[in-house]
């Protein structure tokens, strides 16, 4: 097995291929999912990581953080100030007990606390990898278990609503 770095065009093209399939599946954040898991995989199998240059790591989240602040608008505000108090206790409470849960399994599996924290407080992959980075916490590890979470979301949540409301 080889170690080193893939070079970027290399992580690109695979990463195009990933979102490509990702997208024709339709998995719900396709393009994203499929790009990370077939970069995952090619690095796996060819035993080689992929750096890339930190230029692109800035401008990927610059796009993103474009793309989240461009859904935001004041017809969605209004929409959601009956629930703004809900929403908030609700997103305080998934914080602390997210937390709470990060720091026990973080002792548990011997993780760092940064990479067990961003591991399972609830947000957006790309965000919380993003933010994992940045506190030095093993990204690898947070990707994956947001993954994880993401693929058990979306097969549990079909079987809960059935179950409950029997729709489907």
């Amino acid at each position: 097995m080889r170690y080193g770095s893939l070079p970027f065009w290399v992580i690109l093209g695979i990463g195009l291929v990933g979102a490509v399939i990702g997208t024709a599946l339709r998995i719900p954040a396709g393009a994203m999912i499929g790009a990370l898991v077939v970069v995952a995989a090619a690095s796996l199998v060819s035993g080689r990581s992929g750096a890339l240059p930190i230029q692109i790591t800035q401008a990927g989240r610059v796009l993103l953080g474009t793309v989240i602040g461009s859904t935001i608008n004041r017809p969605t505000l209004e929409l959601l100030g009956s629930a703004l108090l809900p929403a908030f206790l609700a997103a305080i409470g998934l914080i602390v007990i997210s937390l709470g849960l990060g720091y026990l399994i973080g002792r548990m599996a011997g993780m760092n606390r940064a990479t067990a924290l961003c591991s399972l407080v609830p947000g957006g992959m790309g965000e919380m990898t993003a933010i994992a980075h940045d506190l030095g916490a093993d990204i690898r590890v947070v990707a994956a278990l947001h993954v994880l979470r993401v693929i058990v979301v979306l097969v549990l949540v079909p079987v809960v609503v059935f179950l409950v409301v029997g729709l489907v």
